[in-house]
């Protein structure tokens, strides 16, 4: 069936229909127009629909792509308010010329829409099911509804800046580059999984509004952020995980902002900051993957908020610092400082380890129980700060500044190991009976301000299992005000 006139649909409010009990072909030539006034055309069975014309599907009406033949033009749909075209089987493909446009909504739902249009766009589109694909790059520039529906190819999908762009249910990019450029993006539902191997491009606004996991599947993902992600709404937590490897890269122009729950990166993940991530009060972001990232962004936290740092390597090159009332913990991870010259307001040193050559300011409070120290580089204590030491830390390789004044070493029965140099320029009470002993190298302790031993009633050790020095330099106070 040629049209390379007018073939209309009017006055019936049910379905026409062209399908097959043996081969169909229907051609829409470059002429021809198709125009849907009235219920639903149907191309059904095994038609092979061609579209190299016009498509007109009218307010309210339905043309529905069901067969599962294989169809391919450059001709145009355009869509009037409420109408619809639905691909629910075969591959339809679109070439250089096709565009699909008006307020109506073009569904992928179990059928296959190839691009190979060097660039095609289209107004409206929602893929709940099936396949996008091809080696065109394809802009929405309305609306893209996006549900349980994998994109595919070579090619690239983006979401124009004046679009909306709606993420729900299980989708699945492969292979493809995925840009939002939308400013109002919501990715919704709790529980649910966005699977990729392809590219993430988040260069506008991508509000998660519930718990849901986005994971690298068969292939490496990476998902780069330009713009703003933001977590809002739910208050469990939205992961970044992995089945294979996966990169998130917040780039020096993009926000990540927790402002409700937590937001994860486990497993493998690696993540790359340049930008800036806010952690508002009381949330939560776990850098939790086995991973290795690294960045010269910044982290602001707020009132009673945590970066949680249990697994994997996290390098702050030059420009890096962490500011805000919230705390930022190394818990079982990796803290590498490689920035000549670093600040945290608040930090906390529970297990893992801080190392790397840079210089380390603490401005507000440290507090450090059992973890490691270590690597050629220096960390400080603001005059103005608090340090809090307890349990059994290890000081290995690396200097140690204390020039708080009101600086607590607790604990009682503990051991604090150490092969490198704590210079306590401040004032440091030693509020329990334990050990400082040299460790598996040369320990040097210079005490420049005041030492105090106060509170325990029974004896504070300075030890060794390897040379160690005590140096009360000519400013410095040793004072003995309890126990030995």
């Amino acid at each position: 069936f040629t049209n390379s006139g007018t073939f209309k649909k009017t006055t019936g409010t049910g379905t026409t229909t062209f399908t097959t009990n043996s081969p169909l072909t229907v051609n829409n030539t470059s002429t021809g127009t198709i125009d849907v006034q009235s219920g639903t055309l149907a191309i059904a069975g095994g038609t092979v629909f061609n579209n190299e014309g016009l498509v007109t599907v009218a307010a309210g009406k339905t043309l529905t792509l069901s067969a599962s033949g294989s169809g391919a033009g450059a001709g145009d749909y355009t869509l009037g308010a409420g109408a619809a075209v639905n691909l629910t089987g075969g591959t339809q493909t679109f070439t250089s010329g096709a565009d699909i446009s008006g307020m109506g909504l073009f569904t992928v739902n179990g059928g296959t829409m190839t691009v190979s249009a060097t660039a095609m766009s289209v107004d409206n589109l929602a893929l709940t099911s099936g396949t996008l694909n091809g080696t065109g790059a394809l802009t929405v520039d309305s609306a893209l509804t996006w549900s349980s529906a994998t994109m595919s190819g070579a090619g690239s999908t983006t979401v124009g800046s004046g679009a909306t762009l709606t993420i729900s249910g299980s989708p699945f990019l492969s292979t493809r580059t995925f840009t939002n450029g939308s400013t109002t993006g919501v990715w919704s539902g709790t529980g649910t999984t966005f699977n990729m191997s392809g590219t993430f491009v988040n260069a506008g606004t991508l509000e998660a509004t519930g718990d849901s996991t986005l994971q690298s599947a068969s292939a490496t993902g990476v998902f780069t952020n330009s713009g703003t992600f933001k977590k809002t709404t739910g208050t469990g937590t939205t992961t970044f995980t992995t089945n294979s490897p996966l990169t998130v890269n917040n780039t020096s122009t993009g926000t990540i902002d927790v402002q409700s729950g937590t937001l994860a990166m486990a497993g493998g993940t690696v993540f790359n900051n340049e930008g800036l991530v806010n952690v508002a009060a009381g949330k939560t972001l776990t850098l939790s993957s086995g991973g290795s990232g690294t960045g010269a962004g910044d982290y602001t936290l707020g009132a009673g908020a945590a970066v949680n740092l249990t697994g994997g390597t996290q390098t702050f090159t030059s420009g890096a610092d962490i500011s805000g009332m919230g705390l930022f913990t190394v818990n079982g991870g990796t803290m590498t400082v490689s920035a000549t010259a670093m600040s945290v307001d608040n930090l906390a040193l529970t297990s893992g380890t801080l190392n790397g050559t840079g210089a380390l300011t603490v401005d507000s409070a440290l507090t450090w129980s059992s973890a490691t120290m270590s690597g050629a580089g220096s960390t400080t204590v603001g005059s103005g700060a608090t340090l809090t030491i307890s349990g059994s830390p290890f000081l290995s390789t690396r200097t140690f500044t204390n020039g708080s004044t009101t600086g607590v070493w607790s604990g009682t029965g503990t051991t604090f190991n150490m092969s490198g140099t704590f210079v306590n320029a401040g004032t440091l009470e030693a509020t329990g009976d334990s050990t400082l002993q040299s460790a598996s190298a040369t320990g040097v302790f210079t005490n420049s301000g005041t030492f105090k031993k106060t509170t325990g009633t029974g004896t504070t050790t300075f030890t060794t299992n390897s040379p160690l020095t005590v140096n009360n330099t000519s400013t410095g106070t040793i004072d003995v005000q309890s126990g030995t």
